[in-house]
């Protein structure tokens, strides 16, 4: 009869309880004294075990260790020389100690696993449950349009982006959930599982040369964007561990967006949204200033892939503020360093923005109210006695990224001090 060996050496469970002398661990296992293996013969009495666990756990001086790490780095030079790795650490089950159970690897092996194409069995699930989520929210104050705008180009890209199928799947679980419970936190709706799977095929996906810059790739590393913005309100645009550096370092890298692909133009201008307050936060380049950027976006902005969305005039307005971030920064640089050059430079860009904008309000922003798209109501719980109302989701982002801006540009402490320094010099 055989039973396993519950491996509590130098004496084993099974060996004790037989009281037999136990053979020890397996003559594959090796042990490590001064930094290399012991040079005695390995023997399968009971003082020669005792003898190899004391060199390991009782060094002379300071110098050796049973496993300095995790493994033990191996010569660079000798690629295929084996080298060990802990697999287990034990305490013995007789006369103290521990030790640890090690296996021979070599470094080729310790390339980080990729994870295989998702079935089609399970892809057509995640597009069931998208096409479901979309049907019976639809019209409701739950309408996973309002959460993915572009969801309706979802299904038909999953077949071709296990990273894309990974983060949809990812973000539809925690949406559903964050609907049931009464407090939202990330414990309590984010699924861990699910969350290494979808970081697990981004990764795979970024290391893939055919994907790294697929639509179907920026759209995954957006979607786990939006599950931590969304989802974890412990998280910043200026965190480090944020995912908004990996989505900017991906819309830097891949450029602007193909304008025969409708799922990519929407993305481009969702993600320049998202990334205002990253790029403000962390003083990076302003990328969408590029020439090839706002030659791409004003030609995808009058395209038919925008000119019938209900959020053309949102993008509209998100490519008239390009200019917000790198206004903000050099506002940031003269408030610690003023000077009178610097802000007239300022200025003159400010005013040119406000025109622009005055622009688009004549145009869309007046035009809301006279056709009643957007109207209020009076609410003394409300601090200014009235709330807004509009009439669609595309409507209501509108007014609230004018609003944010109209205040920046009108309140910011710096412009005072910017139009007194301009006003001095001349």
């Amino acid at each position: 009869m055989k039973e396993q060996c519950d491996e509590d050496w130098p004496t084993c469970g099974t060996c004790r309880r037989a009281k037999r002398v136990c053979s020890g661990p397996s003559t594959s296992l090796k042990f490590v004294h001064n930094g290399h293996h012991t040079r005695e013969s390995r023997g399968h009495g009971e003082n020669n075990r005792i003898e190899y666990l004391n060199q390991a756990r009782e060094p002379p001086g300071n110098t050796a260790m049973l496993l300095p790490d995790d493994y033990i780095e191996h010569d660079k030079k000798q690629e295929e020389r084996e080298m060990l790795v802990q697999v287990r650490h034990h305490k013995a089950g007789q006369a103290g100690g521990t030790f640890a159970k090690l296996r021979p690897i070599r470094p080729t092996d310790l390339k980080p696993s990729m994870p295989g194409r998702i079935p089609r069995s399970s892809v057509d699930n995640v597009v069931a449950e998208v096409v479901h989520s979309l049907e019976s929210t639809a019209g409701t104050e739950l309408d996973l349009g309002i959460s993915i705008t572009w969801a309706g180009l979802v299904p038909k890209r999953l077949y071709s982006s296990p990273a894309f199928c990974a983060a949809i799947d990812l973000f539809i679980n925690t949406w559903i959930k964050a609907r049931q419970v009464a407090v939202l936190s990330p414990s309590s709706v984010l699924d861990r599982k699910a969350y290494g799977k979808a970081l697990a095929y981004l990764r795979s996906a970024l290391l893939d040369p055919d994907q790294a810059y697929d639509v179907g790739t920026l759209a995954a590393t957006a979607l786990i964007h939006k599950v931590e913005i969304d989802f974890d309100d412990r998280r910043c645009f200026s965190t480090p561990s944020s995912h908004s550096s990996g989505l900017y370092a991906l819309m830097a890298a891949r450029g602007p967006p193909k304008l025969n692909d409708e799922l990519d133009i929407h993305l481009c201008f969702e993600i320049m949204g998202r990334l205002t307050m990253h790029m403000i936060m962390n003083e990076h380049d302003n990328f969408y200033k590029h020439e090839n950027w706002m030659r791409t976006m004003q030609e995808a902005l009058q395209s038919d892939v925008v000119h019938g969305s209900p959020f053309k005039d949102f993008y509209s307005l998100t490519l008239t503020l390009a200019q917000w971030p790198d206004l903000v920064m050099e506002s940031r640089r003269f408030h610690l360093d003023p000077d009178a050059i610097t802000a007239e430079h300022i200025a003159a860009k400010a005013a040119k923005m406000s025109e622009e904008l005055l622009k688009f309000d004549i145009e869309k922003i007046w035009l809301l109210w006279e056709t009643k798209a957007v109207w209020t109501v009076p609410n003394p719980q409300e601090p200014w006695g009235e709330s807004y109302h509009f009439v669609d989701w595309s409507t209501s982002q509108i007014l609230i990224m004018r609003r944010s801006r109209y205040i920046y540009l009108t309140l910011n402490p710096n412009e005072t001090r910017i139009r007194k320094k301009v006003g001095k010099k001349g």
